[in-house]
């Protein structure tokens, strides 16, 4: 597997999503548009961990990306990789 990859679960088995590899320079604290759906953006003050949430029916999808090891990328590299996770899973997120 890729540094620019991932693997999840869809509720029938293990999936993997490629990124690309050209980060999209996304700030933490904001909101997107992603189609017609709302994606916020938030982090903690330490600065290695940033997450997605999408509102999906009733539940909430948080999508977490925490760097490990020292030094670790700045937040807004790490919220790319949150968003751009997000992009490639949110058509299978329903309404």
């Amino acid at each position: 597997r890729s540094r620019n990859s991932f693997e999840y679960f869809d509720g029938r088995g293990m999936k993997q999503v490629s990124l690309p590899v050209k980060p999209v320079s996304i700030k933490p604290g904001t909101i997107h548009l992603v189609g017609s759906r709302t994606v916020g953006v938030h982090y903690t003050t330490s600065g290695f961990y940033c997450a997605t949430y999408v509102q999906s029916g009733a539940a909430a999808v948080d999508t977490m990306v925490t760097a490990l090891g020292q030094p670790h990328p700045p937040p807004s590299q790490i919220c790319d990789r949150a968003l751009e996770f997000t992009r490639a899973t949110i058509a299978k997120m329903p309404l």
